[in-house]
This record gives structure tokens, sequence and C-alpha cells, in this order.
């Protein structure tokens, strides 16, 4: 099992921030608020490995958002199985 955090504020598409394997480190990760590469980006990302540093999502199931972190409460958890 493994946790998900993405930025995801109301109107526009998600962006990938990142994989932890437990979700107290994905809500840590969460509450920095980091940036996220944009969903637009991610088969680019994919295809050279990263896009400016930044990976895209990997495979697995993804649930729905399981928290909301940050300021703007627009960091999202989300469980991600095999």
């Amino acid at each position: 099992m493994a946790y998900r955090v993405y930025y995801a504020p109301d109107g526009s598409d998600e962006a990938y921030c990142g994989e932890r394997d437990t979700y107290a480190e994905a809500v840590a990760m969460a509450e920095t608020e980091p940036d996220g590469l944009e969903r637009s980006l991610w088969e680019t990302a994919r295809a050279a490995g990263h896009f400016g540093g930044m990976t895209a999502p990997g495979c697995g199931t993804e649930g729905q958002p399981i928290s909301w972190h940050g300021s703007e409460g627009w960091h999202c958890v989300v469980e991600v199985g095999d």
C-alpha cells in the first residue's frame, strides 16, 4: 500500500506531488504544500523519466481522496493499491 499526494485546487486539473509509503508520511508531505507536476505533463515525464526533476504517478489503482491538507485545503492524500 502506498499514498500519493496531489495538488487539486477547485476548477483545475490535479497536479502530482509525490508518493509515500505511509499515510503519516503522505500527510506530512501534503502539509508542506509542495508544487506538483501538472496532468498535461505526465506523459512527457514518463517518457523522459522526469520533467524538471518531477516525476509522474506510476501504476496502481487509486481510490478517492482520503484527506485534504494545506492552508487552502487543496492538497489531498490518495491511497494506492497494486
